[in-house]
This record gives C-alpha cells, structure tokens and sequence, in this order.
C-alpha cells in the first residue's frame, strides 16, 4: 500500500510551493515506509510515499509513461495484474516492471475510461493525461482505498488522507454539519461525498471523476461515473447446496489472488466465523502464515481471544495476541485520533491499531474478515428487519397488533414511517428524534435539521414498495456499513504501515451471493412460532439463522464451536470502562471543551456525564469528536455557524487522576 497527494493547477493559478508538497508528502509517511517520489511538470505536482509489498526495485511512483505522456500515482493491489498484461502485451505493450502500478498507467493508455470496469482489485489512483489536460481520479468499488479531493479556485487539489489534503493553504475549512450529525447518528465519517470538513470531497467507490482544463483557462469540465452498481437479478434456479459450493468458490479463488506478495502475509484473526474460515482458506493455500488476535487486559468479552487460539490450532496458523489495559488502550485511542485528523469509528479502531502494529514486525501484508457480516447478513436484527417494516407497511397480510406495537416501540417509529426513516431507525445510535435536545438551536440549524441525511438514504429506495425494501435495505446497509468498517480498517492499519485485504470484498463473490435467494443467507427458524415475532425478540430468542451459507461452510473446514460461534468482532470493555474507569476524564474532557460547549447542548453533556453507565455509547461519538474539534478549530472562530455561538462562559474542571 502507498499514499499520495496532488495538485493540478489551473492555467492564470499559482502552482503549490513546494514547502506545501513537501509537508503534504511527509504527513503520508506512515502509509510509505518504504520510499518516497516527487514530480513537477507544467500544472501538474505529485507526492507518493511506498509501500513495497511487489517488485520492490522497479515500483518507485510517481509513475511516467514511456512516451511521457501520461503520470500515475497509485495506492493498492491489483489481484488481475497477470490476466490484463498478457492482453496489453498482445496489444504490443512491453513491460519494463512487475509492479501493478505499470499496468493501471497502461490500462488507461490503451481503453480510456474504459480501464475502470477492467481492474479487480483494491486501490485508488490519480493519472493526468498531458495529450487531453486531463486528470483521472478513481476508486475501487467498495472503497477499501480512501481518496479525498478539494476544488481550489484555480485548480484541484486530492490525497490519500484528510490531513495530507488540509495542509494545501488554500483550503478555507470548517465541519460540515450534517456530516457530523451523521456521525453521530451511524459513526460513519462521511456522508456520500461528503466529509467532515467543508469543502473536502471524498471520492465515492465506484466512482470515476474526470476533470478536463481548458486551455484557455476557461472554466474546468468535470464528469462522474459510476463504473460498476449491485446486481438486482436473483439465481432463482441455485438450490442451498449449490449456493454454498459458489460461496466456497469464489471464496477460495478470492484468498487465493489475495494471498499474492513478495513478502510474507499475516491475518488479523478474531475468533470469529469470518476471519476463521478465511484462515482455513487461506493455510490450504500457503504455508507460514501469522495470525494475531486483541484482547483487554485480563478481560476477554465473548471469548474472543480463546476462539482465536482455538481457530490458529485447527488451521495451523503461527499465533500469537495482544492485550490492552484501560490506561493503554485511552493512550492509543488519543494517538490515533491526533494522528488521523478524525474522530474513530468504531472502538474496536484501536485494537485493529495494535494488531496491526504486531503483525508489522514479521508480515507486510494481512488478511482480515471485514465485509462477511454486510455480504451475508450477519447483522440478525438489522437484515431481518425488512420483515418488520413490511408488517409495518401492511404488506404481510393482517397484522399481530402486539407485534406492530413492538415494532413501532423499538424503531421509535409509526406506522406511517417511510423506508429511509424505517432504515434509519433500525441502524442509529443517537436517533434522529434526539438530535434537537443534543445538539445546539444553531449548530442543528446548520447541519439542515437532518434534512440532506434524510435525503441521501431516502436516494437508496427510488420504490417505497415493501415489497423491494429488502433488497434495497441490503444494498444500502453493505454501501453505508462496509465503507466504515474498511474505512477503519485501513486508517488503523496503516498507521502501522501494514497493508490489509478483505477478501469478502471481492467484488465477483459479492455479485454472486447478491444473487442467491435471500433465504439461504438469512433465515427464521422453522421452529419459531407461528405468531409473529420482532427481528429484535427472534434474535433474542436464538431463532434467527444468521449468515447461512457462511456457517454451513465454515462448518467443512472449522470445529463446530467456531464455524456456529455468534457474532463477536474485536469486542472491548470500552462501555464498561466510559462507565467506570475512565467516567471522570470522561466528564472532564466533555465539560471543558471548547469544541463540545460550541457544539453541544450543555444539559445534554451534563445530563450524560452524570450517568455514564447509563448515557453507555453515546459517549463514544461525543468525546470523539470533543478531541478532533479542539486539536482542529479553537481557538479560531471562523467555523461556528451564524449566529456565532457564545463562548464567553467557560466551565473550568480539575483534571482527574485515573
């Protein structure tokens, strides 16, 4: 993996200094240990920190075309690198490396926009073509690679990073207010394009942006693309056993084309069903491979560090764990968060952090699970609940009306709800009804009183029919869900400078299991009663069949124990400790800072400063984004929404020992 930062300067622009690259340059330094490259010529600056995991003497980047036409910077691995040079080599390309990175630049040389749907693969990428002043700028199709862009007066600039991206001074950046209730509402940093910071884009996956300059420094066209969408067929002609022998098919071929590097590969190993069968997979194809699992202190919630030993043994893997304390794992959290410019997603952020730092001193690359739980549903309340919102909807015949109260009591919906506002319901965290009493009058003025967020979800269900909700809520919930968890998975990991693929992300397994009939990733018991129940209570009562075709899998290759084991990904005490351990640095850090007292409603913080084992995760989000406020905007003022907030009333709290 790599990181890289550009600018392209529109013609009657200054072009960046080169103070600016060199600082944009080194805040990647993390993302590429193992190199750096630099290049200038006409508009165009380029920075490119590497990490080598192919060809580590002739991968150097920014990449030039023979005939200097064409420049590529470029952060990921193609897993159909031999398939697409043997048919550029048959359309007379000589190679002059074995890195990836030649054959992205002459894909691009040889079909044009076209090269997008041809590339199998994580990665995100910038090529400016010289023949036409243009600038490419494209993602793979879940996004495991970030790519972020800004539009400057006179130009564009883009990175691999957030903080790479604002060090560009021109740049007038302040929080984007309805990316920040989103945060709130899901823990995702983005919402569509949109990012925490004003002004800052993030390329969506999928997605193609081509920017042409007119020479004559007239106004710059811009066009999207979307280069690959979701199937919306279903095999109805696959029974189970045929759907599971696909699942292990594409499964396989997908660890096998990800296993691929000249240095040695790890797995981060949770003790879960997701990374346990990819471990399986992965030890019948290659040998020495290191797994490594996290754990807090001498607390090991669900088991998950004796699932991870008990996976290593049945698969062979070298193993070994790390263990956090309270006091470390905070320290880590703070260091992340100084680090990356964002609020963390998840807590489970900073055990991914210290894996990966593990793994780095014998493995350059490592396996994770990430995307089985959105591809599979293995989400049971939340990929069952399309159930519920058709009872909602009236369109599973006449109603239990218990049940419909049940539904309506834990959505905190009515029956009148819509399929975004259903969505939202079932995946938030602070619902949106909580948003006014949260936050201040003008900061959820600001942030359109939810209205865009509503808006973007509403986007996924073009039919309000229930009788499409499903497969829509299952295409918006592996959109929204895996982009923050590869989101994570990449921040965390590469500020250890360690390089992680998710096979369940490979786009030809996820087409296929798209198509198999929902039933055979998610199922209620046969015998469940007859009487309707609640996603909510079916899932309490163990009468949902989660992630199907995955367990009756991993059940041929894994002891039962695991291949049946309930979901339990990296889980830490970090509610327990915001509860007991770290409440009063908790209620010190929200009282008195800056950035939550501009933002925040103060009898909302004092209220669950108070009650921390009550207030439980909500806290995380808050002092998350506490933290990345301060370091990032006070003591400007710039940045609050008008009315400016009044800030003369500061509360002062001692610091508090833990």
């Amino acid at each position: 993996m790599c990181g890289f930062a550009g600018v392209i300067t529109a013609p009657g622009g200054v072009p960046v200094s080169e103070p600016v690259l060199s600082a944009m340059q080194h805040s990647l330094s993390s993302r590429g240990p193992d190199g750096s490259g630099r290049f200038r010529q006409g508009p165009v600056a380029l920075v490119h920190r590497r990490l080598a995991i192919r060809d580590s003497v002739g991968g150097e980047q920014p990449l030039v075309s023979g005939d200097g036409s064409c420049v590529l910077v470029y952060n990921g691995e193609l897993y159909n690198d031999s398939q697409l040079r043997e048919e550029l080599a048959a359309l007379g390309y000589r190679f002059r490396t074995k890195c990836d990175s030649e054959t992205v630049l002459a894909a691009w040389m040889a079909w044009g926009p076209q090269f997008a749907s041809r590339l199998d693969g994580m990665f995100a990428l910038a090529i400016y073509d010289f023949r036409t002043r243009q600038l490419v700028l494209l993602r793979d199709r879940f996004g495991l690679k970030p790519l972020y862009f800004a539009r400057l007066s006179r130009g564009i600039a883009f990175a691999s990073s957030l903080p790479a991206l604002r060090l560009h001074p021109g740049l007038g950046i302040a929080p984007d207010w309805a990316s920040l209730s989103h945060y709130l509402t899901s823990f995702r940093l983005t919402l569509g394009s949109r990012t925490l910071f004003q002004g800052i884009s993030q390329l969506q996956p999928a997605t193609m942006l081509i920017r042409s300059e007119d020479a004559a420094g007239g106004e710059p066209r811009e066009e999207l693309q979307r280069y690959w969408e979701y199937p919306t067929d279903i095999d109805h002609s696959l029974d189970y056993e045929a759907a599971e022998h696909l699942l292990q098919d594409r499964l396989t071929s997908a660890v096998g084309r990800q296993l691929v590097s000249d240095r040695p590969v790890g797995m981060l190993l949770s003790g879960g069903v997701d990374s346990g069968t990819i471990a399986a997979i992965a030890r019948e194809q290659s040998a020495g491979i290191r797994a490594s699992c996290s754990g807090a202190g001498d607390l090991d919630p669900g088991g998950e560090l004796d699932s991870a030993r008990q996976c290593a043994a049945a698969t062979g893997l070298e193993y070994d764990e790390v263990r956090l304390n309270a006091a470390d794992y905070y320290d880590t959290w703070q260091w992340l968060l100084e680090r990356g410019g964002t609020p963390l997603s998840t807590p489970s952020d900073v055990m991914l952090h210290q894996l990966a730092r593990r793994l780095k001193g014998s493995v350059a690359v490592a396996l994770s699970g990430e995307g089985a739980d959105e591809l599979l549903c293995g989400y049971a309340v939340q990929h069952q609940s399309p159930a519920d919102y058709a009872v909602l909807r009236g369109s599973a015949g006449q109603p239990d009306s218990r049940r419909l109260q049940a539904i309506c009591v834990a959505g905190q919906v009515t029956p009148q709800a819509g399929p975004a506002e259903f969505y939202l319901a079932m995946n938030s965290l602070v619902p949106l009804s909580g948003k006014p009493l949260l936050l201040r009058p003008d900061v959820w003025q600001a942030a359109d009183e939810d209205h865009s967020l509503r808006q973007w979800y509403s986007s996924w269900f073009p039919s309000a029919e229930a009788g499409d909700y499903a497969a829509q809520h299952d295409r918006l919930l592996h959109r929204v869900n895996l982009e923050g968890q590869l989101n994570r998975l990449d921040t965390a990991t590469m500020a250890a400078g360690l390089e992680v693929r998710a096979p369940f992300t490979d786009h030809q397994l996820v087409e296929a299991m798209f198509r198999v009939p929902r039933q055979f990733r998610i199922q209620v018991a046969p015998e469940a009663p007859a009487e309707g129940l609640t996603a909510a209570e079916l899932h309490r009562r163990g009468l949902l069949h989660e992630k199907r075709l995955l367990r009756s899998l991993a059940a041929k290759l894994l002891p039962s124990s695991l291949a049946h084991r309930p979901k339990a990904s990296f889980p830490t005490p970090v509610q327990q400790w915001l509860g007991t351990t770290w409440a009063r640095r908790v209620r010190t850090a929200l009282l008195s800072s800056p950035f939550a007292r501009a933002v925040f409603n103060p009898q909302a913080i004092d209220e669950l400063t108070a009650a921390p084992v009550r207030a439980g995760m909500w806290l995380w989000p808050l002092i998350n984004l506490a933290r990345w406020g301060d370091d990032l905007w006070w003591p400007r003022r710039d940045w609050l929404p008008a009315p400016h907030i009044s800030v003369s009333q500061q509360t002062t709290v001692a610091p508090a020992a833990d």
